[in-house]
């Protein structure tokens, strides 16, 4: 599982340098902070999601 988790953490970091070089090609530098907390948002959206339904059950 350990080894799961190393795989799917270095696929993100591959996935969000490819991101940033687009995003610093085709954009000005400081649009790369709006997309980072455009990522945020996104995951606090799904962490809520995953959270929610197991507080409704308790």
């Amino acid at each position: 599982m350990i080894s799961l988790y190393t795989s799917v953490s270095q696929l993100s970091m591959a996935i969000g340098a490819g991101l940033g070089g687009v995003v610093v090609k085709s954009l000005p530098l400081s649009s790369v902070v709006w997309m980072g907390s455009l990522g945020v948002a996104i995951a606090a959206l799904i962490a809520i999601g995953f959270i929610r339904p197991a507080v409704n059950k308790g």
